[in-house]
């Protein structure tokens, strides 16, 4: 109730003997930016990116409850809807966001397509032999799109579904995230 992790897999380790399945090369793109926003010379693979920025968890105890409840304190940055309808093979979804700060007005806007309860089993590489579960898989993620200059966005999308999907498991998230930073807005 408090996160909402998205897995974007890359496609980078993908010769080591094993494909994922879920891998796309645009995420793997997507994280060597991240990389170079950070100034690493090569592409970093963090576990995890919390509100864009990585996350350590600290040698002893536990801190990722505090960090997302410091954050789920913050104001909100911008006002973010979803409509959706869903037919046979098919979501169409209005997204309707209003940034509330020239940071978020500046920043981009992007929906992302996830499907939860996925399986894979490994037959290769250092896994070999292990059934792997997934949730939160981003199946689809939009181009990023800008807000017009009074911070408002209303953008349609139609969305195909693959009759290999699970339209029970998708689901529908949107997010703002500051280019240059990395930082989610919201």
């Amino acid at each position: 109730a408090t996160l909402l992790p998205l897995a974007f897999h890359v496609d980078y380790w993908n010769d080591l003997g094993w494909v994922d399945p879920y891998s796309q090369a645009a995420f793997s793109e997507r994280q060597r930016r991240h990389s170079r926003r950070r100034g690493a010379r090569f592409v970093v693979t963090p576990q995890l990116l919390l509100n864009g920025q990585p996350y350590q968890r600290p040698l002893f105890g536990e801190d990722i409850a505090t960090k997302a409840d410091l954050i789920n304190r913050a104001p909100a940055r911008a006002v973010i809807r979803i409509e959706q309808t869903r037919s046979a093979g098919n979501i169409a979804a209005r997204i309707d966001v209003l940034a509330l700060d020239n940071q978020a007005r500046t920043s981009d806007v992007f929906l992302a397509l996830y499907e939860n309860n996925l399986a894979t089993n490994v037959n290769a590489g250092e896994n070999r032999g292990a059934r792997l579960k997934h949730d939160f898989v981003v199946r689809q993620l939009s181009t990023p799109l800008g807000m017009r200059e009074d911070g408002h966005l209303v953008h349609d999308y139609r969305i195909r579904v693959p009759d290999t999907w699970k339209a029970d498991a998708l689901h529908l998230a949107v997010f703002i995230q500051d280019p240059a930073s990395g930082e989610v807005m919201q």
